[in-house]
């Protein structure tokens, strides 16, 4: 079995790594990449699809402050998946109060029909 593995190696006077990864997850990448994709089961994506990528370089500053972007939207999702899950829990206990709120005795379901 054949492994397609890139080494990417960025100017780091051209180029922050971290924009170059921002760049390289970004929608456009993506389908760029979805388009050159070979194979079915075993899909590959070949050299030549990272090398003809177009990466937009504007100037260091413009790119920390995509890079700054890019970390906040990923504290973001994170903190909103932690609320997400600590929202179910409470949820699921409320539920649980108000359900058992006011009630002295357990009948089966099969009992009120």
């Amino acid at each position: 079995m054949a492994l397609d593995l890139y080494l990417i190696r960025p100017n780091r006077d051209r180029i922050i790594p971290e924009y170059l990864m921002a760049v390289l997850e970004s929608a456009a990448a993506q389908a760029a990449f979805d388009a050159a994709r070979q194979g079915s089961s075993l899909p590959r994506l070949p050299k030549a699809a990272l090398e003809n990528l177009p990466v937009p370089l504007p100037p260091l500053e413009r790119q920390r402050t995509v890079v700054d972007l890019r970390r906040a939207l990923v504290r973001e999702a994170r903190l909103l998946s932690e609320l997400q899950a600590k929202h179910a829990v409470t949820s699921a206990e409320l539920m649980r109060r108000a359900i058992a709120a006011g009630t002295s005795t357990r009948e089966p379901i099969g009992s009120h029909a």
